[in-house]
């Protein structure tokens, strides 16, 4: 094919670094290893076909080849490759399919050793990383076309594990089925592959380089729609999933930018850009956290990408989904990892599976799982070792990072070990229902957002909330837990920006406001008889809230709950309550990327709220 870049050819490969990375040198020598850290690769791939189905066995595909291909393969197998080609496009039989096998092993090695080796030699020689990602979309993650191949020996050669999470790979509320990116022809993502596949492949990745650190390209591609309260949702996905080194994709400083992300600054027209730091402060120390403790798994999951080139093969995601939704810690692994020290191994169904792999499981001290039926030619020791079981029975057969009181499926639990015990992070993927109950663990709570540390005799996961519980001796005393319960809600009219409103509700119903994007405040007196130990919960909010009591602030909320403690700011008698509450630009623009409806103001209902005598 005259436009097929050659990945596997050492020689274009060293004209594509003079080109590029030297140039670049060239010129701002000066800053590499301090302003300039790194070179980002992005979305590379075989590219012989633009699809993300690059599996063998479709008569006719092109396939990938280079003059140095037959020689490089000759060095690792044994023999010519070219007389039997013909096993890439023809079930040959069991001769047939070990060839195949091979191809495709060679070819993964190839653009590995060849493409991204010598970047990240270039990159470690002038003080700078290799970061960035594969095409992972729809799992060309081990194919060719888009794919690398081999995801994991692709990554082997970027100096951190890399993923891309932009476009509604991962959705707030949704972490199965298809979802299209924009409507009504965009690609129709599977969410479960992202939301669980990718992660757990980069935290394997991680594990195996010895490094606390993933990338991800991450935020972009979401539209207008794309609020604050959304982008806590997916950056705490990334923290639980250990995921904290982010580059925002397509950052813009032009207004109305139809690109994305939404522009987190003034001049791009996001009335949200004066807020950013609610989310992004927390959201550093969280990248702290993670970056100086180590992560802790209850399983390793078999990667069967390499044994999808010649048969069946289960994917990994619906395996990860179901032990992560069950609070199993779990990582992705390739065949020739040393899983020893996992409590539990499982070995998704697959076809064929490389003898010397089996070998390995059957030697493992850890408890082994395959799924579903055994691979041809099983050993009967690793028969004899393994336990066959199904995917609905897996999750109940293997420890937990934590038991949740009651169960759920909504929360997903993050084990990292540092100096004088663990974190526990607990993210609530829902969007609507609170989780509350106990773990069995005695823990004090860290509040990224207040900086500060709270007893945790209960946990109260709200939606879009993420809990950061420590189990060992809390740097600093905590403060004590307190339980509200509602004392009067707030009825009756508000004064607001566009005139007196008798009711909460979408400011886009009010005159004039239908496609307003911006900054509405919402004020009143109340009467307190009491006041202490109160809270103001807002109830639901589109998007977010900023209250002032008293004319004093009480604080910034981004995402549920919408609640404020009182203390300090009301006094016995009228109180003036100032609420601004502002919308995303979804509004006011339309962009091909949102999705949802752009809903708009305080809904409520508001409640006065008091504490409950400990």
């Amino acid at each position: 094919m005259d436009n097929m870049i050659d990945v596997m050819n050492p020689a274009a490969v060293a004209a594509f670094i003079r080109l590029t990375h030297e140039a670049t040198y060239q010129h701002f020598a000066a800053e590499f290893g301090k302003t300039i850290q790194g070179f980002f690769s992005d979305e590379a791939g075989f590219r012989n076909i633009t699809s993300y189905d690059g599996l063998p066995g479709h008569p006719g595909m092109p396939m990938p080849w280079s003059p140095a291909y037959a020689a490089y393969f000759e060095r690792l197998k044994g023999y010519d490759p070219r007389p039997r080609l013909a096993a890439l496009w023809y079930d040959l039989g069991a001769p047939g399919r070990a060839v195949r096998y091979d191809l495709m092993d060679v070819y993964s090695r190839a653009f590995a050793e060849h493409f991204f080796r010598p970047q990240q030699e270039w990159c470690h020689a002038h003080n700078v990383r290799l970061v960035g990602h594969l095409v992972e979309d729809n799992h060309a993650d081990h194919q060719l076309g888009y794919g690398p191949g081999h995801w994991f020996r692709a990554m082997r050669y970027f100096d951190l594990p890399g993923i891309d999470i932009v476009g509604y790979q991962v959705t707030p509320g949704l972490d199965a089925g298809a979802y299209r990116w924009t409507l009504p022809n965009g690609p129709e993502w599977d969410e479960e592959h992202f939301s669980f596949a990718l992660p757990a492949m980069a935290r394997g990745s991680a594990w195996m380089k010895h490094t606390t650190q993933i990338f991800a390209e991450a935020f972009g591609a979401y539209g207008w729609s794309e609020g604050l309260r959304m982008l806590k949702w997916i950056g705490d996905w990334l923290i639980v999933n250990g995921i904290n080194v982010v580059s925002p994709h397509a950052v813009s400083m032009k207004f109305h930018d139809p690109d994305c992300p939404p522009h987190y600054n003034a001049s791009a027209g996001n009335p949200q850009a004066r807020y950013y730091s609610a989310w992004s402060q927390p959201f550093q120390r969280l990248q702290k956290l993670t970056s100086e403790s180590e992560p802790v798994y209850n399983a390793a999951v078999l990667y069967t990408g390499e044994s999808a080139w010649t048969g069946s093969a289960q994917p990994v995601a619906p395996v990860v989904r179901a032990l992560e939704t069950a609070q199993i810690s779990t990582v992705v692994l390739p065949y020739e990892a040393d899983c020893t020290g996992f409590p539990a191994v499982v070995l998704p169904y697959a076809q064929y599976v490389p003898a010397v792999v089996l070998e390995r499981l059957t030697a493992l001290p850890s408890r082994v799982f395959v799924l579903e039926g055994w691979p041809a030619d099983a050993p009967e020791a690793l028969k004899r070792k393994a336990k066959l079981t199904t995917l609905p029975e897996l999750a109940g057969l293997i420890q937990p990072a934590l038991r949740l009181d009651p169960p759920t499926r909504s929360v997903v639990v993050s084990r990292r070990r540092a100096a004088g015990g663990e974190w526990l992070l607990l993210q609530n993927r829902s969007l609507r229902d609170t989780w509350s109950g106990r773990i069995g663990v005695p823990v004090t709570r860290f509040d990224p957002a207040a900086n500060r540390w709270f007893e945790a005799p209960r946990i109260e996961l709200p939606p879009y909330g993420l809990w950061v519980l420590w189990t060992g001796t809390p740097p600093a005393t905590p403060q004590r837990a307190v339980t509200y319960r509602r004392l009067r809600e707030i009825t009756g009219p508000w004064q607001t920006s566009a005139g007196t409103r008798q009711t909460l509700g979408d400011w886009r119903l009010w005159p004039r406001l239908g496609a307003f994007s911006g900054t509405v405040r919402y004020s009143r007196a109340i009467r307190i008889e009491d006041p202490h130990s109160l809270s103001l919960d807002l109830g639901e909010v589109a998007e977010i809230a900023e209250l002032r009591v008293n004319g004093r602030p009480a604080g910034v909320r981004i995402a549920p709950p919408y609640a404020f403690d009182l203390s300090g700011l009301v006094h016995a008698g009228e109180n003036t309550l100032d609420i601004d509450v502002t919308n995303t630009a979804q509004a006011r623009w339309e962009d091909p990327f949102s999705h949802g409806d752009a809903v708009s103001g305080l809904l409520g209902p508001v409640w006065l709220l008091q504490a409950v005598a400990p």
